[in-house]
């Protein structure tokens, strides 16, 4: 369990209860949570799966491979019965679409230790975005659409979900400033 609050006595307070009902152990400040590293400094919270990355391009045996600046080809379109059958199951099975994928983790290899970076100073305010492409699924002519939210400067949700139709390109967003 993590305990997060600006108020370090609301944080004694609720591990005091904790301690009365259960048998705890505090671990000290946060480093890792769930495969998330945890790095704090005067300007905020940044969080990143930098063990994660290099683990995916070790297994992945891209480890020695050159990083490269893009994640993906802007032209690339992935269609479900596309090129050879791969020679390695296992690996494949790890990561669908075995050469686009090898060209993300090498383009995650440039930047592992990238994250999210959460302000302390900021206002609180969420933006929202939001798209659809014009029936550019290969397979089906149907269209892609998706969102995106911020927290701040920090994306916390994010879904894109394949359409039974294909709708022009839009995108539209908005700030909602909240005060507390």
């Amino acid at each position: 369990m993590v305990l997060a609050d600006d108020d370090m006595n609301e944080i004694k307070s609720v591990k005091s209860h904790f301690v009365k009902l259960f048998s705890i152990k505090d671990l000290g400040p946060l480093h890792f949570f769930l495969g998330l590293e945890v790095a704090r400094s005067q300007s905020g919270i940044v969080l990143n799966q930098r063990k994660y990355v290099l683990k995916l391009l070790s297994d992945s045996g891209l480890l020695r491979d050159e990083p490269i600046s893009t994640p993906v080809e802007p032209t690339l379109r992935l269609c479900q019965n596309q090129g050879e059958p791969h020679l390695d199951p296992a690996a494949y099975r790890r990561l669908a679409h075995f050469e686009a994928a090898c060209r993300v983790l090498r383009y995650l290899k440039g930047s592992p230790a990238k994250g999210l970076l959460f302000l302390s100073k900021n206002a609180l305010s969420l933006f929202r975005f939001a798209d659809a492409d014009w029936a550019t699924c290969p397979n089906t002519q149907c269209s892609t659409t998706g969102f995106c939210v911020f927290l701040r400067s920090s994306i916390i949700l994010w879904k894109s979900k394949k359409q039974s139709t294909a709708s022009q390109s839009s995108a539209k967003g908005f700030v909602l400033e909240l005060s507390f």
